[in-house]
């Protein structure tokens, strides 16, 4: 049996292969649906922070090891913490938005719970316009 960290951070590359590959192949609204059925929900407690914050410690450090574009990580890493987070107690909605920018536009993905960012830079949704969410409530 592997030990928890090593066991962790195979889960979650497995999960980002899942991701990067329904990226490619479907909508994005549709892989969401799909993804929904890999959540399972925890009640939610304090002594879940932690372990939560590894599980972002780990998806950060992955992506930065197999970026998925010269743009940034914000689609998979967002995806993959939609799929994980209920499952430490946070029921997350997804969203994309785009803000305009010197150069053109520039897009984003972010999670919120409680309409609040979730483990988002402060600066990431600055001056956003919400173009998708799901679920849609």
């Amino acid at each position: 049996m592997l030990p928890k960290k090593p066991l962790l951070a195979l889960k979650i590359t497995t999960l980002m292969v899942l991701i990067r590959l329904g990226l490619r192949w479907l909508q994005l609204p549709k892989l969401l649906h799909y993804l929904q059925y890999l959540q399972s929900s925890r009640r939610s407690d304090s002594e879940n922070f932690p372990e939560f914050q590894r599980v972002v410690y780990y998806t950060d450090r992955i992506l930065r090891a197999f970026p998925y574009n010269e743009k940034g990580n914000c689609l998979p890493r967002s995806l993959m913490l939609y799929v994980l987070a209920p499952r430490y107690g946070y029921p997350v909605k997804f969203h994309c938005g785009v803000r305009k920018t010197e150069t053109g536009l520039d897009g984003h993905a972010w999670l919120t719970l409680k309409g609040q960012p979730f483990w988002e830079s402060s600066w990431g949704t600055v001056g956003m316009v919400e173009t998708f969410s799901y679920p849609n409530d």
